[in-house]
């Protein structure tokens, strides 16, 4: 039994967002400081020179830096999470869906980002020349609540902004992806944000303005603030100082906000998305326990059917006695330069076009179990393996070319001889299960005469298995074909055609299914005969079922929840810690698995049972029906795996007082 070495670790979102938000907000505050401490000044009662001027642009960084990394993570978390929870609104709604999100952040983030901004802004026009004083000073005067002077004011500031830009910004991000056609990247999504934020920032600068004269205002013993309200402030500033007074320090609130929308959003999407890998896995895999799981237990009980050997095969160099570790070489091929990301199945279904694979082995770390970028493929036939040579090397798969090579002992292997091919014949592959052998022989009939046709059959699916041979009266004929159709796009699949590497006999292809019988149960049983298979058949044709469960005769278990699985292992030897967990995480392919009880015979069951049986209890009968179809037959470390319904009782009963048990 294969071990899942490569674990899946779910990382919470909270935990995503607080780390996302926090370094986008520091990287922004720190970079960008010098702007804010102009605008500040700006914006000032006293002007821009009455405030510092462009001495000491980075007073009150400390201050910044103490309350960015908080309020930036206060204000994602919130915002992720509402805007999750709503997910499921029409599409017409989510801009009004982040405006509320967006809004609520705003609302949490400033209970955090309010006493760090009046400090500092406090630093940034001179009233105090130290963090320490600035803190001494406000509390002085006004107490805790001084610290959230100007709370509401920034609140009503950056609901309006944040309702302009990340609608705006979440547009942007959508249209453009939905032109590109791929999901936006980072640096794209920093550029989304730039614009956004500049439009934002523009139209908001008002309302910034009021902001930085609630917050620089200061109340001593008996008097009352210089500037509170906001709508008073507004009429004063607009009054006294003139309209234009209101959009102080436009330009350079612009720029930051421009520069800053670049670097917090892109940091923040770079830093979210590397971090969501293992969460995208994980619904990934859960959709595939849950919503797919039907989807996957055919899919993986039509793997094992195809992996079955073909019924007769039309292997000419199997046929014609080669030695079977020659004829193993000659059908491998060595592969490197293997994307890290890519898995066995993937390198299955990309060298699946050129025949039948029978494995792909790739070499793995000890220590972290991932492979090592390099492994080897090895086809039914040498023929498959010599198209893969001619086609995928230096070929692009995951970002990276293929390196395809043959193994050191191939060069041994041809030396021990073969028959040579015949030049009449020709290997076709990645033929449509559609196509049937008369209309692969009706299109090659125009190179010349077909003297032969087969498609390699597999008894378990009654289909052909997408490859197999064509032989022609004449060797230019084959020549012709092979060099015309290689490459054809045939029933939305591209054909694979080179000339033959082994000689022999061909099989008997897909007629060798009329004379085997199908693998479907029959009510009828007959007397047993032998064919010429030498398999037990039914005298109406239907196989008789070997009993390879070494258990007894059960009665009706058809609506049973509890499967038994033998000969998983050779004895209790062999039985480690984790076999059942292990046994847990293949059955959940089929279902919800509600316990796997790995049970060893006493010596009274021995007549009866193995001495090592795994019992598999799921909550439906349904996923007990697909897990016997899953298991039954299929081979797990060189063993061929047994699995039938067991009655619930009777394995309650058995396993009451077992000690190997897992509950997933």
């Amino acid at each position: 039994m294969t071990r899942d070495t490569n674990r899946e670790i779910k990382t919470p979102n909270m935990t995503q967002c607080l780390v996302a938000g926090g370094f986008a907000g520091m990287a922004v505050d720190t970079a960008l400081y010098p702007l804010d401490t102009i605008k500040t000044r700006l914006q000032a009662r006293g002007g821009f020179i009455a405030s510092g001027g462009f001495r000491g642009i980075y007073s009150g960084l400390s201050s910044a830096i103490i309350g960015s990394a908080p309020g930036a993570s206060m204000f994602f978390l919130t915002y992720e999470q509402i805007k999750t929870s709503l997910s499921d609104l029409p599409s017409q709604q989510q801009p009004f869906v982040h405006m509320f999100a967006a809004s609520a952040g705003e609302v949490a983030a400033c209970l955090v980002r309010v006493p760090t901004e009046v400090v500092k802004q406090r630093l940034q026009t001179r009233h105090h020349n130290t963090l320490g004083a600035a803190v001494r000073g406000t509390y002085a005067a006004e107490g805790l609540l001084g610290f959230y002077r100007g709370y509401l004011t920034q609140v009503v500031r950056e609901i309006p902004f944040t309702c302009i830009q990340f609608p705006i910004y979440e547009y942007l991000k959508l249209a453009y992806a939905r032109r590109v056609g791929r999901p936006i990247r980072s640096y794209e999504a920093a550029v989304c944000g730039s614009v956004a934020g500049g439009v934002a920032a523009a139209v908001t600068t008002p309302l910034d303005v009021v902001k930085t004269r609630v917050m620089l205002s200061t109340k001593g013993m008996g008097q009352s603030p210089e500037y509170s309200g906001i709508v008073s402030t507004l009429s004063r500033i607009a009054r006294e100082e003139g309209p234009r007074a209101l959009f102080s320090g436009i330009v350079p609130r612009t720029v930051w906000i421009s520069i800053g929308g670049f670097v917090f959003l892109g940091s923040y999407e770079k830093v979210k998305s590397q971090s969501g890998v293992a969460k995208a896995r994980a619904y990934a895999r859960e959709l595939q326990e849950t919503v797919f799981k039907d989807v996957v237990a055919q899919e993986l009980v039509r793997r094992a059917a195809e992996a079955q050997p073909a019924a007769s095969t039309v292997n000419p160099g199997l046929r014609s006695g080669i030695d079977a570790r020659t004829l193993s070489v000659l059908s491998r091929v060595y592969v490197g330069s293997i994307n890290f990301e890519l898995t066995e199945e993937h390198m299955r279904r990309v060298f699946g076009e050129f025949g039948s694979v029978c494995s792909v082995s790739m070499a793995r770390d000890t220590t972290t179990g991932r492979h090592k970028g390099f492994g080897f493929v090895e086809f039914d036939v040498p023929e498959a393996a010599a198209l893969a040579m001619d086609s995928m090397d230096g070929t692009m798969l995951g970002g990276r070319a293929l390196r395809l090579g043959r193994p050191n002992n191939y060069a041994q292997a041809v030396a021990q001889g073969f028959p040579r091919p015949p030049p009449e014949r020709i290997y076709v592959a990645n033929v449509n299960r559609a196509v049937s052998e008369q209309v692969l022989r009706e299109i090659f009939t125009p190179f010349g005469d077909v003297t032969e046709c087969v498609l390699a059959s597999n008894v378990n699916t009654r289909e052909h298995m997408g490859w197999g041979f064509v032989e022609f009266a004449k060797a230019d004929a084959a020549v012709q074909a092979a060099q015309a159709m290689n490459g054809l796009e045939l029933a939305a699949m591209v054909l694979r055609v080179r000339a033959c590497v082994v000689g022999g006999p061909l099989g008997p292809g897909m007629a060798a299914l009329d004379a085997e019988p199908s693998v479907a149960q029959s009510d009828h049983t007959g007397p047993a005969v032998q064919s010429d298979h030498g398999s037990a058949v039914q005298s109406d044709h239907t196989v008789a079922q070997p009993d390879h469960t070494g258990l007894p005769a059960q009665p009706d278990h058809s609506g049973s929840t509890v499967v038994v699985l033998s000969n998983v292992v050779g004895g209790r030897a062999d039985v480690d810690d984790d076999l059942a967990s292990d046994m847990a995480g293949e059955g959940t392919k089929c279902g919800l698995v509600r316990k796997v009880v790995v049970h060893i015979a006493t010596q009274a069951e021995l007549e009866e049972l193995q001495e090592v049986c795994v019992f598999v209890e799921y909550a439906e009968h349904e996923a007990a029906r697909r897990a016997v179809e899953l298991f039954d037959g299929r081979w797990f470390g060189g063993r061929r795996v047994a699995a039938a319904l067991f009655g619930v009782d009777l394995f309650r009963k058995l396993t009451s007082s077992d000690t190997m048990v897992f509950i997933p």
